[in-house]
């Protein structure tokens, strides 16, 4: 595994001696060729500073906002690095975020730098040694101390003191490397410890622990798979795809992007003459946004007893998906079911597809990849990622973005003249991923500058109480409006009646809710993030692209539209046509159809093995009746297992 990208971190872009030493390795190292740059871990919680390429020091900077705790800071670098990979991060004695380093995979080279022989820097080498590829230490009478306590870390000491050559990085890099190839050294994913007190001294020991069970909630990013061996296809097949019946997951039924999207491709299958229908494979589970089942497409359950095992829903899938053969099986998210691909027979393909540009959705690809027909990613992002973690996998990858149903032509709105421009955000009331905290401060940025907006909120999520707390005066100075849980329906009405469409994530793979919102005339004003949006969004043109974080940014473009109609009317029908052209649900489905023949013309033999269940689903817990989650707790709780 070549380390292509190197980043030395710092807290703050200030003149201390970390910072000193990460400018002179960067510039040193790029002068040397390699790709060295400075990512500042820790700025001004106000704002997001972007991405800077100047060609003397490229600088990165992890997204802040005002609402941002410990677990989103170690959470962003992850993300941050993870996107990156393969690279290696320098944590440069930043004891803060360098915390999360148990949680990253082996697509990262980890080198600990301790500067200076205290009592801070011999304890952060205590804690978080043993997740380290290698270790510098610039101070002799440090180094020696830890060679003598801890020699399981000495053993993987790079030879750079002080005044060595920043140059020395890159044969300790090739040698790292060469450990992680081999499997002499690799890194086990852990979960992050508890930071200690000393660090936030405002926090009590209670916050920091739910703080880093937060961080630990988050499914870890895979490794890269090993090679598969090249697909061994038969001949032509005599059934069409007329003959399958397609049948389309959606495990408990949600106002989500994936099920909406399981909706719309089953619904457009049907009225083209194929058989298509939904399956609910854990209807009976709480949720708080449940999605109402058409009554245009058949939805199908599993037969089960009460409180099933799992062991006896795996049976009852397969025995569902086998009754039904030939039949073409898209198992979106739903990784608790789909475990039973290798023992499915030839009668039933499998399409998978990668919804999100997340770790969650990454690893159930990387599990199950060798026993699907065929993947697809939403985004040429996600598509390019699966393709890295995964590789052999060529031949039985394609790339379909999203389609949804348009209004057959632009909404109309009346003028801006003497009405408030209507921004809307749809979508779950979590601070990870979707940022949706920073919805209350854009709304108190837009207050604080007397701009006639007001934000409309719709959803729920589990820091809703946290969000409706801080939302109550500016509530009250109609700057706000929360609106709950809404069904489809509903928000599209809702979309109607807004004029721009606010999405702050830090990840997504192709928003659903930013097609839905653009084909009813909403301009967008969304994150820059690396997925599905730089493939839709035209910064200036048919929506605006903010930093992560930047809630002045997010607070300006508003202000711009709400001053400037005429530009806000251009924006909407550009918006408009954009998905009209691109992301309609006939052309979606064209493009399934095309794969759909492709698996059944030409099929991939699949291996075949062994129920293949996701972590935490196998043993005791796969043989056990699903109980309700307080008895479930329990049984967690005697395996030593905390959620």
């Amino acid at each position: 595994m070549i380390f292509n990208r190197i980043f030395f971190a710092v807290p703050r872009r200030a003149g201390d001696l970390r910072c000193q030493y990460a400018e002179r390795c960067v510039r040193e190292l790029r002068a040397a060729g390699a790709d060295a740059r400075l990512l500042i871990t820790e700025p001004e919680r106000s704002i997001s500073a972007p991405e800077s390429e100047s060609t003397d020091m490229p600088v990165h900077s992890l997204a802040h906002g005002p609402h941002d705790g410990p677990s989103d800071l170690w959470l962003s670098l992850v993300r941050f690095l993870e996107e990156n990979a393969p690279c290696a991060y320098v944590s440069n004695g930043d004891w803060t975020a360098a915390l999360a380093c148990p949680r990253l995979s082996n697509r990262i080279a980890v080198i600990g730098v301790l500067h200076e022989d205290t009592r801070e820097d011999y304890d952060h080498c205590a804690r978080l040694g043993r997740y380290w590829n290698a270790l510098v230490v610039l101070e002799p009478a440090l180094r020696q101390r830890i060679i003598g306590e801890y020699p399981a870390i000495a053993a993987r000491l790079g030879p750079m003191t002080a005044n060595s050559s920043p140059a020395d990085y890159i044969p300790l890099l090739s040698r790292i490397s060469a450990d992680v190839t081999s499997g002499r050294y690799r890194r086990r994913q852990h979960r992050m410890p508890n930071a200690p007190q000393t660090l936030f001294p405002s926090m009590s020991d209670r916050e920091l622990a739910r703080e880093a069970s937060r961080v630990n909630a988050v499914p870890l990013w895979p490794e890269t798979a090993r090679p598969q061996a090249a697909a061994v296809r038969t001949t032509s097949s005599a059934q069409r795809v007329e003959d399958h019946r397609i049948i389309l997951a959606v495990p408990t039924g949600r106002v989500s992007g994936v099920d909406v999207f399981s909706v719309n491709l089953a619904r457009e299958l049907i009225c083209r003459g194929y058989k298509a229908e939904l399956v609910q494979t854990a209807p009976d589970a709480a949720v708080s946004d449940r999605l109402p089942m058409p009554e245009d497409v058949p939805v199908g359950h599993l037969q089960m007893r009460p409180f099933p095992t799992w062991r006896e829903r795996w049976d009852a899938m397969r025995r569902y998906l086998e009754e039904r053969a030939p039949c073409i099986y898209l198992p979106n998210y739903d990784s608790r079911h789909s475990c039973v691909a290798p023992t499915l027979s030839a009668g039933v393909k499998i399409v998978g597809i990668g919804h999100s540009d997340d770790a969650q959705h990454y690893a159930h690809l990387l599990h199950l990849a060798p026993y699907w027909d065929a993947v697809v990613g939403v985004s040429d992002a996600v598509t390019s990622t699966i393709a890295t973690l995964a590789p052999g996998i060529e031949g039985r990858q394609w790339t379909i973005p999203y389609g949804i149903p348009i209004p057959e032509s632009l909404p109309r709105r009346p003028s801006l003249d003497g009405r408030r421009l209507n921004a809307v955000y749809t979508g779950r009331i979590v601070r990870f991923q979707k940022r949706a905290l920073d919805l209350l401060s854009i709304a108190t940025a837009l207050q604080q500058r007397a701009c006639d907006v007001e934000l409309t909120v719709a959803g729920t999520g589990t820091e809703l109480m946290e969000f409706l707390g801080g939302a109550s005066q500016l509530i009250l100075s109609r700057h706000l409006r929360y609106v709950g849980a809404l069904a489809n329906d509903d928000v599209m009405r809702l979309l109607a009646d807004s004029d721009v469409f606010v999405l702050p994530s830090s990840f997504e793979g192709l928003p659903v809710s930013l097609l839905e919102a653009m084909a009813h005339g909403c301009v967008p004003v969304v994150s820059s993030i690396r997925s599905g949006v730089p493939q839709v969004i035209e910064d200036g043109r048919n929506g605006y692209l903010l930093p992560i974080g930047d809630i002045n940014g997010f607070a300006d473009r508003m202000q711009h539209l709400s001053s400037n109609p005429e530009v806000l009317e251009s924006m909407r029908s550009s918006a408009y046509k954009t998905v009209r052209e691109r992301h309609g649900v006939d052309r979606m489905t064209s493009a399934y159809l095309e794969v759909f023949e492709k698996i059944v013309s030409n099929p991939y033999v699949r291996p075949s093995g062994r129920v293949a269940p996701p972590p935490g689903l196998s043993g005791i817990e796969a043989a056990m009746p699903r109980f309700p989650m307080p008895v479930r707790r329990v049984v967690w709780r005697l395996r030593g297992k905390k959620h």
